[in-house]
C-alpha cells in the first residue's frame, strides 16, 4: 500500500514526534520492503519515473514518453509474472491460478498509476501540453506492455516450476517473447520498405523524429486487439495447464475439457492469426508487395525502378520524373567517381497522407542506402528533395557495410550522414546559397557546435541549423580537400585526423572564418531568422500535439465546420501562445467563417507577441491586407501590404504580397473589376476545397486575367503556373510565351521577383518539350538578372547542368 500505513499514522497520530520519528518510519519501511521484490519494483518505478520526469518530451504524458516506458514496463510486467506464477507452485488448489493473474496485474497497475501520477506532477516543472492524450498514449503503450509482459512472466514462471524451480530460469524463459517481438521488428524495419514499427513490448515507433504528426488512430487499436488476442489464447492455455481432470493429459488435451477456456483459445488464436497473417490491410506492417498493390505503376529507366500511383500527376509526369532521376545519378557520379552497382528502388507516393499509411514518415523523405531505395512524395517538378535522398545512395558505396551508412559500432555519425548528403545536393534559398545560409546562422549566434552535431546530438537540434551547419562544412571540406577525404572521413565515421590530418575543432576554426569572410546584407539575415528560430522537437514540448491540432483544424475546415476549426486553433495558440502564425492561422479560419472583424482582433493580438521576427510582422500585416482586400476595402488593403512590403520576406511569399498589392492599388484607382479578379485568384478566406478544384478555379481565372488591359503578362504567368503544376506542359508553354516574349525581363512584370519566377518557368517548359536553345537562351538571360548573388547563380548553374543531360537523356 502507498503511503504505507505506519508512515501515515506517524503523520496524522503523532505530529509531536516531528520529522525524526517520521524519518525513522519511512526508512523502517524502505528497509522492510526493499527486501521484497513488489517494494523494490515500486521504488524502482517511484526512481526512475521521478528522474525522466526532467527530461523534456520523454517525461511527459505523450508520444515519447510512452516510447521510452513501454519496454521498462514490459520488463516490470515479466518480472511481476515471474514471481507470482512462482508463487504459486507445481500443483495449486484448482482456483488459485486467477486470483494470481488478478493480483499481479493489481501490482502492474499500481506501479503504472505511480509512474503516470509522478509525470503528470512532472507537468509543473516539464510541460506536457495534453494530459489527456498523452495518458492514453500511456494506456496503449506502458499499460499493454506491461499487460504482455505479465502473461509471458506467468508462462516462464509455469516452465520451470514443474522441474527445478528457478527465478533466473523463468525469467529467461518469460523474455524470450519479448527478444523475439524485438528481432521481428528489428527484421521488418530492416528489410521491410517501412520506417515505423508495432512490437507488442515496445509499443508504436513512428520513424523519423522530424515528422511531428504522430498520434494514436486505427492502426494502434488494431494492433493492441492482435495483441490481447494473442494473450488470451496463451492465458487460457496456461489457467488450462494447472487443471484437475481425470485422464491427465497434455495441456492442450485438458483446456478442450473446460469450455470457457476452450473457446477463449480458439477465439484468441483465430483472431490473433486474422490481424497478424494480414498486417498491411490493418495498417502495422507493409511488405513490397502490399506496397506494389497501391504503387501499381512502374518505369524503369537505366538506373532505377520507379513505382508509382497511376492515374494521379506522377504518372503523366512519369517520363520527366525518370530524366530527373538520371540527370541526378550522373551528377553525383561526376562528383564522386563512384555509384551504386545496381539498380535503385525510387517508391513516389501520391501525398502526405498515403505515404504515412504506408511507409510510416509523412514529412519526411527517406532514403534506404543498404536496400538501394529511396521513398519520396510526389512534388511539383523538379522534385526538390529527390537529389538529397539519392546523394545518401551513393554515399552509402563508402558507408558501414550493414547499412550504408558513416558509422563504427554503436557510434553513427548523423551530422556526416546528412551533412555530406547536402553538401552533394546543395539547395539555394533565393539570393543565398549553402554558405551563405551557414554564414546568417553564424551571424544570428544559432550555429551548433560541429562537436555537438557530430553524432547522435544531430536531433537535439533544430533541423534547419543542423542540417545548414553540417552540409556547410562538409561542402566546404568538399570545395577544399576533395571527395576522396570527404568520403574516407564518413566511412570512418569522423576520425578527421586520419582524413586530414588534422582534428576537428582546427577544421571548424578554418571554417567559421571562410563563413565570416562572406558578405552578408542586413535583409538577408532577416528573411532567415524565423527559419533559424525553429527549436528542435526534443524542445517544443507541445509538437505532436500542435501537429494534431493543427490537422484537426485542417480536416474541419476541409469539411465546413469552421466552429471545430476555431476551438481546435484556439487551443493551438494556448499551448503555443508565442507563435504568431498559429494566430494567423485562426484569424484565417474566423474569416472563413465570417468574422472578419474577430479576424482583425486575432491579427492585432499577433503583433503585441514579442521577439516577432521581421518575417513575423510581414506576415501578419499580409494578414491584415488579406482580411481587407476580401471586403474590398482596397486603401486599407493597399496600406498593409504596403507595410509589408517593407520587411524582410522570401521571394515565393514576396511574389504574392507584390500581385496582391497590384490588386489592392487597381482598386483604389477605381479598376474594381480588374482588382477583384486578382483577389479571386488567391481564393481569400473561401471554404477548403479540393486541390484540383482551386487549380480548376485559379486557371481560370488567370486566363481571364490574361486578356485584362495591363494584366495580360500576368494573367499569362499565373495561367502557365497553373497549367505546369498540372502536368499540362505543353498547354502551359503559349502561356508563358505570351507572359515575356523574347526576354524574361518583360516590363509588364513589374519586379525582378516576378521576372525570376517566369524566366525560371519558360526555361523548365522549353526544356521538356525539347526546345533546348530556347532554354539555354532564357538561361543566358536569367544568368544576367542573377548579378552576384551566389544563391541565384547555383541555381542557374544546376539548370545548365540539368540542360546538359536533358539532351542526352530525351
Amino acid at each position: 500500500m502507498w503511503p504505507p500505513p505506519d508512515i501515515l499514522r506517524a503523520v496524522t497520530r503523532e505530529p509531536e514526534s516531528g520529522a525524526r520519528r517520521l524519518r525513522t518510519k519511512a526508512t523502517t519501511w524502505l528497509a522492510e520492503n526493499w527486501r521484497r521484490p513488489p517494494g523494490r519494483r515500486l521504488l524502482f518505478v517511484a526512481l526512475f519515473s521521478l528522474a525522466l520526469s526532467f527530461v523534456p518530451m520523454l517525461g511527459s504524458l505523450g508520444y515519447f514518453g510512452a516510447l521510452a516506458t513501454a519496454p521498462v514496463f514490459a520488463w516490470l510486467g515479466i518480472f511481476v509474472g515471474v514471481d507470482h506464477g512462482l508463487g504459486l507452485g507445481a500443483d495449486p488448489e484448482p482456483a488459485a491460478p486467477m486470483p494470481t493473474l488478478g493480483w499481479a496485474l493489481r501490482e502492474l497497475a499500481g506501479l503504472w498509476l505511480t509512474m503516470v501520477a509522478l509525470l503528470a506532477l512532472g507537468a509543473l516543472w516539464n510541460p506536457n501540453c495534453d494530459l489527456l492524450g498523452g495518458l492514453s498514449w500511456f494506456v496503449f503503450g506502458p499499460a499493454c506492455s506491461g499487460a504482455l509482459g505479465v502473461v509471458a512472466g506467468l508462462w516462464g514462471a509455469r516452465l520451470v516450476v514443474a522441474r527445478r524451480a528457478s527465478r533466473p530460469r523463468a525469467l529467461l524463459w518469460g523474455s524470450l517473447p519479448f527478444w523475439a517481438c524485438l528481432g521481428v521488428a528489428l527484421w521488418r524495419l530492416y528489410f521491410d520498405p517501412v520506417v515505423f514499427a508495432f512490437d507488442p513490448f515496445w509499443g508504436h515507433f513512428a520513424g523519423p523524429i522530424y515528422d511531428e504528426s504522430v498520434s494514436l488512430g486505427r492502426r494502434d487499436l488494431n494492433f493492441r486487439v492482435y495483441n490481447f488476442a494473442a494473450a488470451a489464447a496463451a492465458l487460457a492455455l496456461w489457467l488450462g495447464s494447472f487443471a484437475r481432470v481425470r485422464g491427465q493429459g497434455a495441456w492442450v488435451a485438458r483446456v478442450w475439457r473446460r469450455p470457457g477456456l476452450a473457446l477463449t483459445l480458439v477465439a484468441g488464436v483465430g483472431l490473433s492469426a486474422s490481424y497478424g497473417l494480414r498486417p498491411s490491410k490493418y495498417g502495422f506492417h507493409q511488405t513490397r508487395e502490399s506496397l506494389r498493390e497501391v504503387l501499381r505503376g512502374q518505369f524503369e529507366s537505366d538506373h532505377f525502378i520507379i513505382h508509382y500511383p497511376a492515374r494521379t500527376l506522377a504518372a503523366v509526369e512519369i517520363e520527366d520524373i525518370a530524366r530527373e532521376h538520371e540527370h541526378a545519378w550522373r551528377r553525383l557520379e561526376a562528383t564522386l567517381g563512384r555509384a551504386p552497382q545496381r539498380k535503385l528502388h525510387s517508391w513516389i507516393f501520391d501525398d502526405e497522407k498515403q505515404k504515412r499509411w504506408l511507409f510510416g514518415a509523412g514529412n519526411v523523405e527517406v532514403s534506404m542506402p543498404y536496400r538501394g531505395e529511396i521513398y519520396l512524395t510526389y512534388r511539383s517538378f523538379p522534385h526538390n528533395v529527390l537529389h538529397h535522398e539519392l546523394a545518401h545512395s551513393f554515399a552509402g558505396e563508402f558507408g558501414d557495410p550493414l547499412m550504408g551508412l558513416s558509422r563504427r559500432g554503436l557510434f553513427l555519425n548523423v551530422g556526416l550522414i546528412e551533412g555530406v548528403a547536402n553538401a552533394l545536393a546543395p539547395r539555394p534559398v533565393d539570393e543565398l546559397d549553402l554558405h551563405d545560409q551557414a554564414a546568417v546562422l553564424d551571424r544570428l549566434d544559432k550555429r551548433p557546435p560541429l562537436g555537438a552535431i557530430m553524432g547522435l546530438g544531430f536531433w537535439s537540434q533544430s533541423a534547419s541549423r543542423a542540417y545548414t551547419a553540417a552540409g556547410s562544412f562538409c561542402l566546404w571540406l568538399l570545395e577544399q580537400h576533395g571527395p576522396e577525404a570527404l568520403m574516407a572521413v564518413y566511412q570512418s565515421a569522423g576520425d578527421f585526423e586520419a582524413a586530414y590530418g588534422t582534428s576537428l575543432a582546427t577544421l571548424e576554426t578554418q571554417w567559421v572564418e571562410f563563413l565570416r569572410a562572406r558578405t552578408m546584407s542586413e535583409a538577408s539575415i532577416e528573411k532567415e531568422r524565423l527559419r533559424f528560430e525553429r527549436r528542435s522537437v526534443f524542445r517544443r514540448p507541445c509538437a505532436h500535439r500542435a501537429a494534431q491540432l493543427g490537422a484537426r483544424a485542417e480536416r474541419a475546415l476541409g469539411t465546413g465546420d469552421t466552429d471545430a476549426a476555431i476551438e481546435a486553433l484556439g487551443t493551438l495558440c494556448e499551448i503555443e501562445a508565442r507563435e504568431p502564425h498559429h494566430r494567423l492561422a485562426l484569424a484565417t479560419a474566423q474569416a472563413i467563417a465570417g468574422q472578419s472583424e474577430v479576424a482583425l482582433a486575432t491579427i492585432d493580438d499577433a503583433r503585441g507577441l514579442e521577439d516577432l521576427t521581421d518575417m513575423d510582422q510581414a506576415r501578419i500585416e499580409e494578414a491584415a491586407g488579406d482580411v481587407a482586400l476580401a471586403a474590398e476595402a482596397w486603401d486599407e488593403a493597399r496600406a498593409a501590404y504596403t507595410r509589408a512590403s517593407g520587411h524582410a520576406l522570401r521571394e515565393n511569399p514576396r511574389r504574392a504580397l507584390q500581385i496582391k498589392l497590384r490588386a489592392a492599388e487597381l482598386g483604389a484607382q477605381g479598376k474594381v473589376e480588374r482588382a477583384a479578379a486578382v483577389a479571386r485568384y488567391f481564393s481569400l478566406f473561401d471554404p477548403v476545397t479540393p486541390p484540383w478544384v482551386t487549380r480548376i478555379r485559379s486557371g481560370a481565372i488567370a486566363v481571364e486575367l490574361g486578356q485584362s488591359e495591363g494584366l495580360s503578362a500576368l494573367g499569362h504567368y499565373l495561367a502557365a503556373l497553373q497549367l505546369s503544376q498540372a502536368g499540362l506542359v505543353r498547354e502551359a508553354r503559349p502561356h508563358i510565351e505570351a507572359t515575356i516574349g523574347p526576354r524574361p525581363d518583360a516590363p509588364d512584370l513589374w519586379t525582378p521577383e516576378l521576372r525570376r519566377a517566369a524566366g525560371f518557368l519558360l526555361v523548365e517548359l522549353r526544356m521538356r518539350q525539347g526546345d533546348d536553345p530556347g532554354a539555354r537562351r532564357a538561361l543566358s538571360v536569367l544568368e544576367e538578372l542573377a548579378g552576384e548573388h551566389a544563391g541565384y547563380r547555383l541555381r542557374v548553374e544546376q539548370w545548365r547542368a540539368r540542360l546538359d543531360d536533358w539532351t542526352e537523356l530525351s
